[in-house]
């Protein structure tokens, strides 16, 4: 017996209905999929934030170290280091300014690291005329001490001297940096930038 037409149609297509919900499942695969795009996205985006932010964090502290390498006597007869605390180093230094010996301070103030520099004037320093920048910004809030300072037994293992520090015992400065990973947005995630340097016109365990 012959199909009917209505029954023809009914086998060789869709429905209405049927074709509605492939309609609406095919929507969701859309939406899915761009969702996920977004996210590969903006993750892709978070991780080159950290990576400069570690790079920057480096470059911060690879420049403290040269010029602390360097630390000697202020044109004012000053002591190389005239202040370590564990958020704000002073000392002296010619580093990349030729002959003059300038008046270096890194100092952290909430959560920005910043550098002053002072020129010398005559045989002096006119502490107005400080120049002070930010160098590293964003840094984690943490109780971490940012500076450490070991003596010139410094091995590499020993414990940093206690604060108040000697002046006279400082020959060797720690600089320790938490810098935020934000891999993933929202990301608490830290990093521990840390780096030393011996002061040579101080030191005197040259096996370091």
């Amino acid at each position: 017996m012959p199909r009917s037409r209505t029954n023809m149609g009914r086998i060789a297509g869709f429905t209405l209905i049927e074709m509605l919900v492939t309609i609406a499942v095919y929507g969701l695969v859309i939406i899915a999929a761009a969702d996920l795009l977004r996210l590969l996205l903006v993750n892709t985006g978070q991780q080159a934030l950290s990576i400069n932010a570690l790079d920057a964090a480096r470059k911060t502290e690879s420049d403290f170290t040269d010029a602390l390498r360097d630390a000697s006597y202020g044109v004012d007869g000053s002591y190389p280091v005239i202040q370590a605390s564990s958020s704000q180093i002073i000392f002296f230094s010619p580093f990349g300014y030729g002959s003059s010996v300038v008046r270096i301070r890194y100092f952290v103030s909430g959560t920005t690291l910043y550098r002053g520099i002072t020129q010398p004037s005559g045989s002096a320093y006119n502490l107005a005329t400080e120049a002070v920048t930010p160098v590293l910004q964003n840094l984690s809030a943490t109780t971490t001490q940012v500076f450490q300072y070991y003596s010139g037994t410094y091995a590499g293992t020993s414990s940093p001297l206690a604060q108040p520090v000697n002046l006279n015992s400082v020959t060797y400065v720690q600089m320790s940096l938490l810098v935020p990973l934000d891999e993933v947005r929202n990301s608490t995630s830290t990093f521990l930038v840390t780096t030393g340097a011996s002061i040579r016109n101080l030191k005197t365990n040259l096996g370091n």
